[in-house]
């Protein structure tokens, strides 16, 4: 049951950067006209901040990070918080200023308060931290009291895990109950430590890898968390998943114009037939799916990918797209991915399905999470 999660998270890459001439790209007619979305938040991802190196991705210097906030408020982008998300994904758009944004900073690391805090502060932004609960206090990270501070000063907190570990899958030798009890750590004792130290809930979770999988979702679920964020790119809109939103991670040193483009990636609308988002399906033979594009209306050309790889379309006369997934006997977890253009704006939509064997349904079956918590204690 191993998933390549190198190939899942830069698939969204990989796709986005396919232009006309590929060879597989396919011209899409106006299948079916649909409004703008309503509102659009971008959720821009950070982990660590000072003067950068060549080698390390994730590292974003003051400057830079000065630059991108400056460009935010010059271009009349107002941070909101994740209430205001929440708010928002039940139907209260009215929450939300015109030009809506979520800074958010993953893993705790005390760069992002002392670098990162003053260039925020210094635009009028504030910004949510997912914190490993088991990592509070450690060296270079944040400490409590430092938390707290940022609370005060109108900053949030979220959940970023108690291990910062792979919750999409058991390790390579680990069994289903271990795997179970360390997803629990992962999504509950995490959640429980931030709560009495910080003294409010927290109902935010950010995915580490951006690993997730049905069985996760429904442990959230249960749990109480309201959202969840996963490193997938893009826009969030109206009817996003509560527990898959998007989120842009910039790494590796990116331009400004990059940044900004980023800013402006929005997600497909599709009716797909043949498998289902979060959906299991059987590996006994090949899987046949077709699809009809409903938003954008005239795009420009469609790809579509699975696991990192290309995957080709054919239209019919009826104006379904048409195509057959044999995903890998060795993977338990896949990600099929769309991309479309359209007047110099990028859209993608995202589908994780389960592909199983008869025998690894009860692996990854909803639990009862707190009978099955009390019960392993």
């Amino acid at each position: 049951m191993n998933l390549n999660f190198k190939a899942l998270l830069l698939s969204a890459a990989c796709l986005a950067a396919l232009a006309p001439g590929t060879g597989l790209q396919a011209r899409l007619r106006a299948d079916a006209a649909a409004p703008a979305p309503a509102w659009e938040i971008p959720v821009i991802c950070y982990h660590r901040f000072g003067p950068e190196k060549p080698r390390d991705a994730y590292l974003i210097s003051a400057g830079r990070l000065d630059g991108e906030m400056a460009w935010l408020k010059k271009n009349g982008y107002q941070s909101v918080s994740l209430t205001q998300v929440a708010a928002a994904l039940d139907g209260d758009a009215a929450c939300l200023p015109p030009k809506p944004v979520v800074l958010s900073i993953d893993d705790g690391f005390d760069s992002g308060w002392k670098v990162a805090g003053p260039v925020f502060r210094k635009y009028g932004f504030h910004a949510v931290y997912f914190i490993i609960a088991g990592d509070v206090g450690a060296r270079g990270k944040l400490g409590w009291g430092d938390l707290k501070e940022m609370e005060r000063q109108g900053f949030e907190i979220g959940c970023h895990t108690w291990f910062h570990s792979n919750m999409a899958k058991p390790g390579s030798k680990e069994s289903v109950a271990a795997y179970r009890r360390r997803v629990w750590k992962e999504v509950f004792l995490s959640k429980a430590r931030l709560e009495a130290e910080l003294g409010h809930p927290v109902p935010w979770l950010a995915y580490p890898y951006g690993a997730y999988n049905p069985f996760v979702e429904a442990a959230l679920k249960q749990a109480g968390y309201k959202l969840a964020f996963t490193v997938t790119k893009g826009v969030n809109v109206p009817g996003e998943p509560p527990y898959r939103l998007k989120r842009i991670m910039l790494i590796g040193h990116p331009s400004l114009d990059f940044f900004a483009r980023q800013l402006r990636e929005l997600p497909m609308r599709v009716d797909l037939r043949g498998f289902s988002d979060g959906g299991t399906v059987d590996l006994g033979r090949p899987l046949r799916f077709r699809l009809k594009v409903l938003w954008p209306a005239g795009a420009e050309y469609l790809e579509a990918g699975i696991d990192g790889g290309r995957l080709g379309l054919k239209r019919g006369r009826d104006g379904w797209w048409r195509g057959t997934l044999s995903p890998s006997l060795k993977r338990s977890f896949h990600l099929f991915k769309l991309f479309a253009s359209r007047g110099g704006r990028s859209f993608e939509q995202d589908f994780l399905f389960q592909a199983v064997r008869p025998e690894w349904k009860a692996d990854f079956a909803p639990v009862d999470w707190k009978k099955w918590a009390h019960a392993s204690e």
